[in-house]
């Protein structure tokens, strides 16, 4: 999953559609999980969404710094949900005000 800061506070994701041999029919939509880790590291879902499957993208905004986010996605056809992606850890430092990626929780 590619990410760009936008501002300081919204990110633009960008991901890749699985490969078509994998698909079990026509790519319907993609289900997105965003959640949220607290300080005590314990996480909670900020955002459930689906998004259309001919855009494999999304624009998070109203993000806080100093907060870890991770983002899974998971592909839709008329079969059901695949297996979701592995979590992308997302940060925005701030100290820095840039996105951090290599953050561990």
């Amino acid at each position: 999953m590619e990410a760009v800061l936008l501002n300081t506070s919204a990110v633009y994701l960008k991901w890749q559609p699985p490969a078509a041999e994998s698909l079990n029919g026509v790519l319907r939509n993609y289900h997105v999980i965003v959640r949220g880790y607290d300080m005590y590291n314990m996480s909670r879902v900020l955002t459930n969404m689906t998004v259309d499957g001919d855009s494999p993208k999304l624009m998070l905004a109203n993000l806080t710094a100093g907060v870890t986010y991770s983002v899974s996605v998971s592909a839709s056809t008329n079969v059901g949900y695949g297996p979701y992606s592995p979590p992308s850890i997302l940060r925005l430092d701030p100290s820095t005000n840039k996105l951090d990626q290599g953050y561990v929780r």
